[in-house]
Order: C-alpha cells, then structure tokens, then sequence
C-alpha cells in the first residue's frame, strides 16, 4: 500500500513534518513574500489565500497532503500576512508577478516543474490568473468557492459592488471580542483553523483590533476582482480545472447560481465537486476532504499525461 492508498483509506500513521518552515521570497523592491514550505521544494501543489486572508489558512490541508508524500508552499501574498506592506503593486499583474518570482526560486531553470494552483475564493481567481500566465508550469487549476462567479452579475456597477463589500472597520471591536466572534461563528472549525483565522488581524496596543491588510488595498485588490471575468479567463485555460464550491441546499438544481456554474461547465470544461452548506473556507472547515480531492485531482492529471 502506498502513502496515497493509506490516506485514502484512513489508515495512514502520523508522521513528522521536519521540513516545514517560514521562509522569505525576495520578489525585488524591498518587497518579501512569506511562504509556509512544507516538504522538497519544487512543490507539488502552490496555495493561494483569499482576500485578506492568509497562508495559514492552508497548514490543516497541507498536512494531510504531506501524510500522502505530497509537498506544498503556502504564500501570504503582497500586503497580507507576514508578507511586506508596501503602498503599491495590489494589482492582479504585479500579484502574479511575485508569484512567478517566488515559484522561480524554488524551481530549477533548465527543468522547471510542473505543479497544481490552488485558490480560495479571491485566490481562486489569481490561481486561474496564473495558470493562464504561466502554462509551461501549472499542470491544473483548482478553485476553492471562488473564481467561477462574475461579480458583475451581482452588481451593476463597481460602485454598488465597493459599497457593499467594503470591510467593516475593526478598530470599532476590542481584539478579544473579535477573537470571540470569530470562534463562535466557526463552531465545528479546528482549534488549528481558529487560529489560523485569527492570524488575519493584529492586537493593538489599547486592545483594539486591525485587519493586517489595510482597508486601501483591500479595495484595490476587490476592483482587480470585479473586473475578473471568469468565463473568459476559464475558456483559455489548456488544464484541467476543478472548482469546491460551497452552496446551499437551495440553491441546488434549480437555483440561478447553479444555472450559471452549469453554463460555465459546458463553457470550460470546468469540473464542481458541491460541498452542500459549507462554509466559505472549506479549507478551514473540511481540511481532510479537501486534501483528498486535491490528491485524486492530481492522480487524474499524471494518469492522463
């Protein structure tokens, strides 16, 4: 029985992870990128977090991918995380640009490796970004409850779409009720996952909160969004594409947003796997699962190669 046919079937023992680390990407400027390096790098699978959110997010899926022999690097993309700040660069060219950077210092130039994108919600759609970017490298796409909705079918206009997404500002909340808030939204989440979340914000020195990304960029980085169009970025894509979507029940079947995902499947070729009333971040919520769907997703592509 390999690695892979034990974490499928349960029965894989836990095993040591020496060779996970932080590890700063010089990405030019001043500019660092922070990554969470797991295994032997040129990795296996490259994980991208969503909108003010960061690398963390990934350790329980990274995990389990590591139990199965699979290396990964997580990345706190630009303004995010651990990642510098600076006051420029929040566009989608210059994003995808740091990552080209960090994913070339980790691969070999005469052998450049092959390698899964993964994305969650708005890192869903620079995953698919990437790929489109980078073809000679990315061997599939999977996007994790985002990058396959338009935002404009929502919103008309960028102004209807800012006004409503705009962060709340947090230094209205102390950090221990927002940590409160936080935990008891996510009930069935890991202690690990809650954790993980919490790394988004920072503790001031009077106690109150603030989002490690700040409120300007943030709304650079929803424009880059709406201005997206997943079907035009999906339908030029030449590898296989896998979207986890969370819905819920009603939504199913008969619902607009299932009517849309079926009109974009036949469109791409896009393959959905429905997590029913799952949370955003299914990573978080559903580590084992997701894990598992990464590494058959991944034995599909070298069974077809």
């Amino acid at each position: 029985m390999t690695q892979v046919d034990a974490f499928r079937n349960g029965s894989a023992q836990p095993v040591v992870f020496p060779t996970v680390k932080r590890q700063l990407f010089d990405v030019g400027n001043g500019i660092a990128i922070s990554g969470v390096v797991r295994g032997k790098m040129p990795p296996d699978f490259l994980m991208v977090h969503g909108l003010a959110s960061n690398a963390l997010l990934w350790d329980g899926v990274a995990d389990q991918l590591e139990r199965a022999g699979r290396s990964s690097l997580a990345v706190d993309q630009r303004g995010h995380g651990l990642s510098s700040k600076p006051d420029w660069g929040f566009d989608h060219p210059q994003l995808l640009e740091d990552l080209r950077k960090v994913m070339a210092s980790v691969s070999t130039a005469a052998d450049p490796a092959r390698y899964i994108v993964v994305g969650q919600s708005w890192g869903a759609a620079v995953a698919a970004l990437f790929a489109q970017a980078n073809p000679e490298t990315v061997a599939g796409v999977v996007m994790i409850d985002g990058g396959v909705f338009d935002l404009k079918e929502h919103f008309r206009t960028w102004e209807e779409c800012a006004s409503a997404l705009t962060p709340p500002e947090l230094s209205r909340f102390s950090y221990m009720d927002l940590a409160d808030r936080i935990r008891a939204s996510h009930p069935r989440w890991s202690e690990e996952a809650l954790r993980a979340t919490l790394g988004n914000i920072e503790e001031m020195a009077d106690g109150t909160a603030r989002a490690r990304l700040g409120r300007d960029h943030h709304m650079q980085i929803l424009h880059e969004l709406y201005d997206y169009t997943p079907s035009k970025v999906l339908s030029g894509l030449d590898v296989p594409i896998l979207a986890l979507l969370a819905m819920k029940s009603g939504e199913l079947d008969a619902g607009q947003r299932q009517i849309r995902l079926d009109a974009l499947t036949k469109e791409t070729g896009l393959r959905t796997e429905i997590f029913v009333d799952g949370d955003h971040d299914l990573h978080a919520q559903y580590p084992e699962r997701v894990a598992q769907l990464l590494l058959e997703f991944e034995n599909g592509i070298r069974e077809a190669a």
